[in-house]
């Protein structure tokens, strides 16, 4: 069986190749917009998974990108363990339109089943006030 024991969104996630040290910068559980839809150039997430031996060390999955069960963006990801029962998976996605606000879903998929899910906030500006609520300098 296939588990997640880690799972978050940044502006970038980075496996050095000289150490193998993971380093997130600038996590993200929320994202405050000044209006809609908004773009999100770049957004990485990282799944900490890990598998029992008797489970392929190589797996098919799906990572996908939802809002109110509406799919954003969906993407074939093959993981591979490379023998171990341990894996660190990096996705970094572009391009991202968000059309309103709400929970922006980031999630992966194996065997059918939702392995992983980081919910991200996503707020529209605060409510502005009308013209006629605000009182005229005397």
């Amino acid at each position: 069986m296939y588990n997640c024991r880690f799972a978050v969104c940044a502006e970038s996630v980075v496996i050095d190749i000289s150490t193998n040290n993971v380093s997130i910068f600038n996590i993200v559980d929320a994202i405050a917009a000044v209006g809609f839809p908004i773009g999100i150039n770049k957004l990485s997430a990282i799944f900490l998974l890990t598998r029992e031996e008797v489970d392929p060390s190589t797996v098919d999955a799906i990572i996908s990108v939802s809002m109110a069960n509406e799919a954003i963006s969906t993407h074939p990801y093959q993981i591979d363990f490379q023998g171990t029962l341990r894996n660190r998976c990096v996705v970094t996605a572009g391009g991202i339109v968000v059309p309103g606000p709400g929970i922006l879903k980031f999630s992966l998929t194996i065997n059918n089943a939702e392995i992983a899910a980081i919910d991200v906030t996503v707020s529209g500006p605060p409510p502005t006030l009308a013209a006629e609520a605000i009182p005229a300098p005397v």
